[in-house]
């Protein structure tokens, strides 16, 4: 049998979440073309010198469940529910803590945005390891002023998580 070397690294991950058109329209002032130069049409967190710590995905519920009863049959459920969570935990001086509270209260104040956020978490070969659709921040982490910098973990809510 043959020795297969594998290697891992967090850098190799990266987390490009995409906004969707009404919040698109909101971060660039009202603009709606999303070619100009400067648009802000999305987010990346992830690779080298990034303060990411780490990316957590799970869905919420089982997909299989057997249930049996006293005479030995049983009885296998397959749940199509796929929402879930994905966990990021950033430094806090990572600049994207700074936009990713902008990009909460934004929602939080407009009810006119219905599409949530997508993320997509791929390695640096262009792997895709899971989309993620219909995705709000949860809440805003604690923030700790202390003697050194430390981490905050941010918490999204998704509606649908491909693996």
């Amino acid at each position: 049998m043959a020795n297969s070397t594998r290697r891992y690294a967090l850098s190799d991950y990266v987390v490009a979440i995409t906004f969707p058109r009404e919040l698109q329209a909101i971060l660039n002032g009202g603009n709606t073309n999303a070619s100009t130069n400067n648009a802000d049409n999305g987010l990346t967190i992830g690779g080298a010198d990034s303060y990411l710590s780490s990316i957590s995905v799970s869905l919420s519920g089982t997909t299989f469940s057997t249930s049996a009863d006293a005479t030995g049959s049983w009885v296998t459920t397959k749940s199509l529910d796929k929402h879930g969570e994905v966990n990021l935990t950033l430094n806090q001086v990572s600049d994207k803590v700074t936009k990713l509270m902008r990009i909460f209260n934004i929602y939080y104040a407009n009810d006119d945005i219905l599409e949530g956020m997508t993320i997509t978490i791929q390695n640096q070969r262009g792997t895709i390891v899971c989309t993620c659709t219909d995705c709000y921040i949860s809440s805003i982490p604690e923030q700790d002023m202390g003697e050194s910098a430390s981490t905050q973990q941010w918490k999204f809510t998704c509606g649908k998580i491909d693996f």
